[in-house]
């Protein structure tokens, strides 16, 4: 069963949220009538495992959601403790300033101190941006305070343009792959399927080469690839042309690059996408039939390297492309109609 990590609570309505990134998936809503039986003090940070669900619309519904280890907590503590240097996210609620920290996904209250000059402005022109900081409260009642490490904002925007080649470091990932952070404070995405092709190795504290295919200065949107990527396959950043011209349910034969459990990555040309699982099963109800593990065997044994299938563009996101299959295409009927059988 997947691994996440509580979010958020409201105990006086009885639900709360789960951040998820086995399945890449944040705000995962659960009710506590969900929880199992032996799970009763839920605290925001614990660790849990649940079996997911879907409902007709395709939206994760957890159960039999169980507690793990109130992992976050320990882990913040010890980062107190040793005054480790974090990183995470400048957020604003209700006029108070917090840092989403990247590890434990938990929102901090930070301290504002004097010698700031005009902190509020300064916070407000650079909310959602990364952050140093580090943990100065941590009380027995799980108070926790900490202090901006950043005195000032002044990363120059103006270098990162499409066509830039930097290097950056991998802070995080999130849904759909990762985010890199170049120059003081500029935090692009990585898609996870520019990953999948390429020997460079790419995880969260990696430094490696990017360049920049996309960019959006007004709300800060900048789309990486691998440096390499463009050099060793491609030129004139087709990649991103192509995605630029797709269009939704326009078909393609594609290869299967990478096999997970979760679905398929599938190349059709210049980049990959996904094939999730819930695009090949027949019904919502399919997924719950196996455990998590037995589930991802039946994929990998049924699908490999180089297959090609027939699929149709489901939706493209900042450059990340979903795919959905027609079971009835000739191409993919063989393959299928095995691999359906188990289910």
């Amino acid at each position: 069963m997947p691994i996440g990590y509580i979010s958020y609570l409201n105990k006086s309505g009885n639900y709360g949220f789960i951040d998820c990134p086995e399945l890449n998936l944040d705000h995962i809503f659960f009710h506590f009538s969900s929880c199992n039986k032996t799970y009763k003090n839920i605290h925001k940070g614990d660790k849990v495992s649940f079996e997911p669900e879907y409902d007709d619309t395709k939206v994760v519904i957890p159960k039999e959601i169980a507690f793990v280890q109130n992992a976050t907590l320990d882990v913040l503590k010890n980062d107190f403790d040793n005054g480790t240097h974090l990183k995470g996210f400048l957020k604003k609620f209700e006029n108070k300033y917090y840092v989403k920290d990247l590890t434990t996904y938990m929102f901090i209250r930070l301290v504002l101190i004097d010698h700031e000059i005009n902190v509020n402005e300064v916070y407000e022109e650079h909310l959602n941006e990364l952050i140093d900081y580090k943990i100065v409260i941590f009380s027995e009642k799980n108070k926790i305070r900490a202090i901006n490490l950043n005195r000032q904002f002044s990363p120059d925007r103006n270098l990162l343009t499409v066509g830039h080649q930097t290097r950056g470091s991998v802070v995080a990932g999130v849904k759909g792959g990762f985010q890199v952070k170049v120059y003081e404070n500029i935090v692009g995405f990585l898609p996870f399927s520019f990953t999948t092709t390429s020997e460079q190795k790419v995880e969260v504290g990696s430094l490696i080469e990017v360049t920049c295919i996309k960019t959006n200065k007004d709300i800060e949107n900048y789309i990486f690839d691998l440096t390499i990527n463009l050099q060793n396959q491609y030129s004139d950043f087709d990649r991103y042309n192509f995605i630029s011209n797709l269009k939704i349910n326009d078909i393609f034969i594609g290869k299967v690059v990478s096999v997970v459990g979760y679905g398929l990555f599938i190349n059709i040309g210049p980049c990959d996408g996904l094939l999730h699982l819930r695009n090949i099963l027949t019904t919502k109800d399919d997924l719950s039939k196996f455990p998590q593990k037995e589930r991802n065997k039946l994929v990998e044994s049924s699908f490999a390297k180089g297959q090609e299938l027939e699929v149709l563009v489901e939706n493209i996101v900042d450059g990340r492309i979903s795919f959905k299959l027609d079971k009835t295409l000739e191409l993919n009927r063989s393959t299928l109609c095995k691999f359906l059988s188990n289910f």
